[in-house]
């Protein structure tokens, strides 16, 4: 997994810490791109053009929610026909217009499935020219198109919103979140996903752990793991029918927690950007797999603005003025940390008491290297 400004153009001698997409001869060297953003509000793309000349010669495309944004040939659309919708109060109903399967389960032309959950966000798209649409969402008289597929070149491109409440989405499925999957029914978002990667894929990656069909489920690696850190997987098991029921989705793993926040700054700290601003300690990032703790504050960005704007003390000198500013959802980066950090929810933008920080780890970095 690498970034877009880590592309670069062919060859067949990558520079250290680079990705071209095909060989020098034009030949393909990734039978999919996986299309994600990591910031809801960072729209520009540096190597678009790379992407397209990759799927144009046959490299099949995945792209998700607002990614939609940056690619939009692609899926033969304006960039601005792309945004981001939230809903805090869920609710969203998914309308199947062409039956699928992905091996586990079928969903008829015509069936519904209500997603229930208590946070539903996903991207508003309606441009579906010359698409084959596979489902679409609704909530209160409007619809948006949940998941689609279509060519670009050589390529198969396929499209998906991804609706989700992207912690329980990612999270495991123990008896606190078993209920999202069955009676929130995200379990419909696997299946979708699962189908859509079985048409592109030549070496299968199945990417929900709802189910299990003939295959290792992959035993979660934090520290509330039942089974220890250093639980192998046990392949003797494996073969005689039996399977882990402690999992992690091969996209990653998502945890959160909540701080508190004070008014004011820190004691004894400097260099507050605002008048408006609370302090609290980031008390949960990893470091090493070892948790540290360091001060954040939290201030607005615009005179007289809601908070939005996020900065932590990594070099701990007492001084926020040379710390980077993040804005909600942005990837929050720093020399090793263990995974990727977000704030990701204030309970109140005028006047917040508690902020909610996410991590997201990568399934490849989280395995030991004695498994590999």
């Amino acid at each position: 997994m690498f970034q877009d400004d880590d592309v670069e153009a062919p060859t067949d001698l990558p520079s250290s810490g680079k990705y071209p997409l095909q060989y020098a001869n034009g030949s393909l060297r990734y039978q999919i791109l996986v299309l994600i953003v990591n910031s809801r509000y960072d729209s520009s793309a540096i190597n678009t053009n790379y992407i397209y000349s990759s799927v144009a010669s046959g490299t099949n495309a995945v792209v998700f929610g607002v990614a939609a944004k940056l690619v939009p040939e692609l899926l033969g659309i304006s960039a601005s026909e792309v945004s981001l919708l939230e809903f805090g109060s869920g609710g969203v109903t998914c309308s199947v217009t062409k039956t699928f399967n992905d091996g586990i389960k079928t969903y008829a032309s015509g069936s519904n499935v209500d997603i229930t959950a208590p946070f539903v966000v996903h991207t508003k798209l309606q441009s579906s020219v010359g698409k084959t649409v596979w489902y679409n969402m609704s909530k209160s008289g409007n619809l948006w198109i949940g998941m689609m597929n279509g060519t670009y070149g050589s390529g198969n491109v396929w499209y998906n919103s991804l609706v989700t409440d992207s912690d329980n989405f990612l999270g495991p499925l123990d008896s606190s979140y078993a209920d999202y999957w069955v009676n929130d029914r995200f379990d419909f978002i696997g299946h979708a996903l699962n189908f859509m990667f079985n048409r592109v894929e030549k070496v299968k990656v199945g990417i929900q752990g709802y189910k299990s069909w003939k295959g290792a489920l992959v035993i979660r690696l934090d520290e509330d793991n039942p089974y220890g850190i250093n639980a192998p997987i046990n392949e003797e098991a494996l073969k005689g029918g039996w399977v882990y029921d402690y999992l992690i989705c091969t996209l990653g793993y998502h945890s959160q927690v909540w701080y508190s926040v004070s008014a004011g700054m820190p004691a004894g700290y400097v260099g507050s950007p605002s008048s408006k601003v609370k302090n609290g300690d980031a008390t949960n990032l990893l470091f090493g797999g070892q948790y540290r703790v360091f001060k954040f504050i939290i201030h607005n960005s615009t005179e007289a603005g809601n908070y939005d704007r996020i900065r932590l003390d990594f070099n701990q000198n007492k001084d926020f003025s040379d710390d980077v500013e993040y804005g909600i959802f942005d990837n929050i980066t720093y020399t090793g940390m263990d995974g990727k950090y977000y704030w990701t929810y204030l309970n109140s933008q005028s006047n917040p008491t508690q902020i909610q920080f996410s991590r997201w780890q990568l399934l490849r970095d989280m395995i030991p290297p004695e498994w590999l």
